[in-house]
């Protein structure tokens, strides 16, 4: 660890993560930190999922449109252009499929990550 003090903006985004003080923490996908929103969003989700039956139907159809709608606008896309799949795996099959590769083409993925 460095003795050096983050910029100010550093500070504030490490603010948005739930770290020590003294830990700068640098690493990416599955082993990132959660956001503090993330961990607030993930709490509620299992407080719902504790209790099925007080969630309407159409509410609980909702909340991946809502998902889609997000996600749409951050990418500047239409929302039915995004499909969404309970994991990368499920969803590297499906794309997997769709490809028809000519004799001689080669598919690549990375190593452990399918």
């Amino acid at each position: 660890m460095s003795d050096r003090k983050p910029d100010r903006d550093m500070a504030k985004g490490l603010a948005a993560f739930e770290l020590p003080p003294d830990l700068l923490y640098l690493n990416s996908a599955g082993q990132t930190p959660r956001l503090c929103a993330a961990l607030a969003a993930g709490a509620d989700a299992l407080r719902r999922s504790a209790q099925p039956w007080s969630e309407s139907l159409a509410d609980w159809l909702a909340r991946p449109e809502r998902v889609r709608t997000l996600a749409a606008a951050l990418l500047r896309c239409d929302a039915q252009a995004l499909a969404l799949v309970p994991s990368v795996a499920y969803g590297m099959a499906v794309a997997a499929q769709q490809l028809q590769p000519r004799a001689g083409q080669k598919v690549l993925a990375l190593a452990d990550e399918h």
